[in-house]
C-alpha cells in the first residue's frame, strides 16, 4: 500500500485482471462522489448490472495512463 492521499490514508493498488465494484475503487483511491463522477465523465468505463456499479481494474489502469498522456502534451 501506498499513501496517496490527502488526508493520509493507505491506499490500494488496483490490479488489470480484477473486477471490482466502484464503491470499492472509490474506498481505494480516496475518492469522494464527486470525483467519481468527474473520472465517468472524463472516460472511466462503468458498467452497471442491477443497482450496481462495476469497472475493471484493466479500465482504470487505461484510464490513469491517459490522462497522465493528455497531461504531458499540455
Amino acid at each position: 500500500m501506498v499513501d496517496m492521499s490527502e488526508n493520509g490514508k493507505q491506499l490500494q493498488a488496483v490490479s488489470a485482471d480484477e473486477v471490482l465494484p466502484v464503491a470499492v475503487l472509490r474506498e481505494r483511491f480516496g475518492w469522494q462522489k464527486h470525483m467519481l463522477r468527474e473520472a465517468r465523465k472524463k472516460g472511466l468505463k462503468v458498467v452497471r448490472i442491477g443497482r450496481a456499479d462495476y469497472t475493471t481494474g484493466r479500465w482504470v489502469l487505461e484510464f490513469v495512463e491517459r490522462l497522465g498522456m493528455e497531461g504531458e502534451k499540455k
